[in-house]
């Protein structure tokens, strides 16, 4: 009772017994699933848990959170059901398999029930077990959202006018709820789309939704960030578009959605997963890789690209030199290497550091020339044979900080291409570059 004493209303009350559950247990995985449904001696376990016991499985989570709230005069039910999360697949059917049994918890305030989730509460799932975390998302959250993920086995405790079936269940994107909802996300246009996108006649489609102006999206296909490109919405500055590509041939492809708040510096997490049906054949083929974007590290220093859908390979076989633009502010400095793909080594070539006008530094470091204006840069790389990868860094004028990584292209050049430049750039150039001051000895060491 000492929880909920001191004139604590019954959502105040409801709260306070969230948070202590949530914090005060830890959740083992039980052999009869991995949220811990089980049958039997569930009262003596309760008791052991109010004794000082604090591990429970997630029906003990529930019982305990009755418990306590039939302590307080909180009226409460156990709900029996099946939740998904991102490791399921768009159209599984979790409701027949036992390790996705759950059990959570609604509670009455007023004539109001909401749902209470204190296993998902207290952290989110791994492979093996639960990830302590405290989420607070799970006290109270909107039937229609939580829908995304759980299903009870009695259709009243979905709380909504018109009950989904269990198809229609399994046929929803892959949410995580309080990574998606929880930081203010949400789909667009339609408020609750099909977890299947078809692909009929390209290789290549878009995904909309909002999402908060603190929120950082990452996105990748069949886990290939490269395959995927997260860009504003022309249409509505609150929206952000996702825009993926499929590799050649018919196939089922996992679309995911990760988050981070802005600021943070932890991993990022799932948010929601969509399944991909390409076809065989399409009558419309891009190559399917666009840039790989270090996001934070690209916006920061005011980067964008002056296409709207840039791409991000290139096969070579014409010419083994290439040049890309990319926009820049005059006070960031670029520079560029060029990587084998087997491997961490730049290429071995000549190496010019150039400060050109508009106030754009850049490193023509192992076969790569960088030349700037106060609009961007472009960067002209010369490849040999194989395949590459294009690297782009920065950092603000007169910071100390290292040079970080903001985006990368994949190259290939064929060993037939036709004219093969090689060695260093125009010697006007490595000229016009002695003329120049050149970052010191500690520059060169962050960029190598």
């Amino acid at each position: 009772r000492g929880l909920a004493e001191g004139g604590a209303n019954e959502e105040q009350a409801a709260w306070a017994l969230f948070c202590w559950v949530c914090c005060h247990s830890e959740a083992i995985s039980r052999s009869e699933g991995e949220y811990g449904s089980s049958a039997g001696g569930l009262q003596a376990e309760v008791q052991d848990i109010l004794r000082g016991a604090l591990e429970c499985t997630g029906q003990g989570y529930a019982e305990l959170y009755t418990k306590l709230a039939s302590e307080v005069g909180l009226e409460t039910a156990v709900i029996a059901g099946h939740v998904r999360d991102a490791m399921c697949a768009v159209g599984d059917d979790v409701c027949g398999k036992a390790q996705h049994a759950h059990v959570w918890n609604a509670v009455r305030l007023g004539q109001t029930w909401i749902l209470v989730d204190c296993t998902l509460g207290s952290g989110r799932r791994t492979v093996s077990s639960l990830e302590r975390c405290f989420r607070p998302y799970y006290f109270g959250p909107p039937p229609s959202e939580l829908g995304f993920s759980h299903m009870p086995d009695d259709e009243v405790w979905q709380l909504v006018e018109s009950p989904q079936s269990r198809t229609a269940f399994a046929g929803q994107p892959i949410v995580s709820a309080a990574a998606f909802f929880g930081l203010g996300m949400s789909f667009h246009p339609a408020e609750r789309p099909s977890g299947l996108i078809v692909l009929r006649d390209a290789n290549s489609g878009s995904l909309s939704l909002q999402i908060p102006q603190d929120v950082t999206l990452s996105a990748s296909l069949d886990s290939d960030e490269r395959r995927c490109f997260v860009a504003p919405s022309d249409d509505d500055p609150g929206c952000c578009e996702i825009h993926y590509r499929t590799p050649i041939g018919a196939g089922n492809h996992r679309l995911e959605v990760l988050v981070r708040s802005q600021g943070t510096t932890g991993r990022f997490v799932s948010a929601c997963t969509f399944r991909v049906t390409a076809p065989f054949d399409p009558e419309r083929f891009v190559e399917p890789f666009f840039p790989k974007v270090h996001r934070e590290t690209f916006l920061e220093h005011g980067l964008s690209f002056r296409e709207p859908l840039p791409v991000g390979r290139f096969v070579l076989s014409e010419t083994n030199q290439i040049s890309i633009h990319v926009s820049a502010p005059p006070d960031v400095l670029v520079v560029a290497e060029l990587v084998a793909d087997e491997g961490d080594q730049a290429c071995a070539g000549a190496t010019l550091v150039q400060r050109m006008q508009g106030g754009s530094e850049g490193s023509a470091g192992d076969g790569c020339a960088v030349d700037g204006a106060s609009t961007g840069v472009q960067v002209t790389a010369r490849c040999p044979v194989g395949e590459h990868r294009l690297c782009i860094l920065v950092k603000w004028r007169g910071v100390k900080d290292g040079y970080r990584e903001a985006l990368s292209y994949s190259v290939f050049v064929d060993q037939d291409c036709c004219e093969i430049f090689e060695g260093p750039f125009d010697s006007a150039v490595v000229e016009a570059a002695a003329s120049e001051e050149v970052p010191g000895d500690e520059d060169e060491a962050e960029v190598q």
